[in-house]
């Protein structure tokens, strides 16, 4: 049933690849958390500027209640890092087990990577929201950052690889633009996967897709369930289709290695901060022992076939480069949301 369709890559259309500039404030922000990171912390018994917290964060509603099925979030508040002085002035003096209301959005003049990091949620789910939010104190920290010095340097980036701090702020710069980059990949991969569906206009079995997601899948769905969630469900089909076509076409193939580094990967990630202690004995158990679930290889295998078709796409693809900052970029994807 399911529909036949040639493919012509590379498509016609020419794709805007944005690039992001990294600008001096983010750099200065990036080099200010590493050195409160690997710097002294004392716990004084109330707030100052340079206090960071560590505490519950709740989503209010508009009556200053907790927002049911609002944001939750256990996270660190640096009062250096506020941007807006009343805001700021309100967080001086707290102790621990004290609550404050705070606005994120006003707090941090809008800053949505800021805010997302700092909920541990997506960026788009933080983009534009206005709502206050209680902060219930669990530990009031002051750091004393780490100097700007050489054993600073080889502690972070290994031995005499950075020896100023003109070196030390190009190697933050390159990080920082190594992470934007996996921001403009998703976007580019998603203006080329709407191009493909448009230019397809692929045809599904709907009616039978719809009564078979009621009945046959792990935790079937309602009637109410299937309409709202099926657009994005045929959405996800069309292009597993167009996906397998490009694997199959080029000849691509995954190796045993290949799913062995992802779990690797996924562990380290999962360990981190303390993935330093795993030897490479206990890698390799873990290894093993997540590799034994099927959902994980299956998972691993979904993973590296959408990033192999997605390298592909964006190698024969003509692109129109564009230099933003983060700021506009972050506006354009949200007018790109709007616009679906």
């Amino acid at each position: 049933m399911a529909p036949q369709f040639s493919l012509t890559l590379p498509p016609s259309k020419t794709f805007t690849s944005y690039e992001i500039i990294v600008d001096e404030e983010k750099i200065t922000q990036y080099v200010d958390d590493i050195r409160r990171k690997y710097g002294k912390f004392s716990n004084p018994e109330s707030s100052n500027e340079l206090t960071i917290f560590y505490g519950d964060f709740a989503e209010l509603d508009a009556s200053g209640a907790v927002k049911e099925g609002g944001i939750i979030s256990r996270s660190t508040l640096s009062v250096e890092s506020v941007k807006d002085e009343a805001v700021k002035k309100s967080l001086i003096g707290l102790k621990k087990g004290d609550t404050v209301k705070v606005n994120l959005a006003v707090a941090f003049n809008n800053d949505a990577d800021e805010i997302a990091h700092m909920l541990n949620q997506p960026v788009d789910k933080v983009s534009g929201i206005n709502s206050d939010f209680n902060y219930t104190i669990d530990t009031v920290n002051q750091v004393e950052k780490a100097e700007m010095n050489q054993e600073f340097f080889d502690k972070i980036y290994g031995e005499n690889v950075v020896n100023d701090e003109a070196g030390f702020r190009e190697k933050v710069r390159a990080e920082i633009a190594g992470m934007y980059v996996q921001d403009t990949d998703m976007k580019l991969k998603h203006d080329i996967e709407d191009h493909l569906l448009e230019e397809l206009s692929l045809k599904l079995p709907d009616a039978f897709l719809q009564k078979w997601l009621q009945t046959a899948v792990e935790k079937p769905l309602t009637p109410e369930q299937v309409e709202k969630e099926y657009g994005g469900y045929s959405r996800g089909m069309k292009l597993r289709l167009i996906e397998n076509r490009v694997f199959r076409d080029q000849n691509m193939n995954i190796s045993q290695d290949e799913i062995r580094e992802m779990a690797k990967q996924y562990i380290m990630h999962q360990f981190s901060g303390y993935s330093a202690g795993l030897t490479d004995e206990i890698m390799t158990g873990l290894v093993s022992r997540y590799l034994e679930k099927r959902e994980s290889v299956e998972r691993i295998i979904e993973t590296l076939s959408d990033r192999k078709v997605f390298n592909y796409l964006k190698s024969v693809v003509n692109t129109n480069v564009v230099k933003v900052s983060y700021d506009e970029f972050l506006k354009i994807v949200k007018e790109h949301q709007h616009a679906h």
